[in-house]
């Protein structure tokens, strides 16, 4: 499992479990979900940010869509949630949600 440790002047603030690792598909950005109903997402290269993804339950995965727009997060309640890489929440849908239409070939 890993860990996210995060300090500020010696002081250990969290220790959160990271359920979950995604680059963008230009591995500019990096998304990580945790046990704390987050998702958090950096620029990869000079670790800016985090831009925080709050969500209502815990955070079990987390992946970028391939246009790299868009980031996905799958939560302990079975709902899926769209997030634009900004941090503003697009859509969130549920186990009972028909997702075809959004999947299309």
């Amino acid at each position: 499992m890993l860990r996210d440790y995060e300090y500020e002047r010696g002081k250990l603030l969290a220790d959160r479990a990271v359920n979950s690792v995604g680059f963008d598909p230009c591995g500019t950005y990096v998304v990580a979900v945790f046990d704390d109903f987050k998702g958090r997402i950096w620029r990869w290269k000079d670790g800016a940010g985090p831009i925080e993804l709050n969500h209502p339950d815990k955070v079990y995965a987390g992946q970028f869509t391939p246009g790299g727009d868009h980031v996905i997060t799958a939560l302990g309640d079975g709902s899926l949630s769209l997030w634009r890489t900004e941090g503003v929440l697009d859509t969130t849908f549920s186990a009972r949600d028909k997702l075809t239409p959004f999947f299309k070939d």
